[in-house]
């Protein structure tokens, strides 16, 4: 994988602010997976962070910001110690 497709926040406002983006896909690392993206959760506070409205002050996120804090798809490459197994199978994870 060399990149990814995804949604970028580079300034508040209304839904019209997301910009869809090429963004660069890194390897798994030691001990993780990377997951061929089938959906996106998005809550709804992260539509009041993007139109610049955050709960509290402190969870304004840095612009530009990739939303989305889970997702669902399949295991599509392995890093070093991980389970040759894991390879192919449905996920679902959050995103940190």
């Amino acid at each position: 994988m060399t990149e990814t497709a995804g949604i970028l926040v580079r300034r508040f406002g209304g839904p019209e602010v997301l910009e869809p983006v090429g963004l660069p896909a890194t390897a798994p690392g030691p001990g993780e997976v990377a997951i061929e993206v089938e959906a996106v959760s998005v809550t709804f506070v992260e539509t009041q962070l993007r139109a610049g409205r955050a709960p509290r002050p402190e969870m304004v996120p840095d612009l530009p910001w990739v939303p989305g804090n889970g997702v669902a798809g399949t295991i599509a490459e392995l890093g070093e110690g991980t389970e040759a197994a894991l390879l192919g199978r449905p996920v679902v994870s959050t995103t940190g």
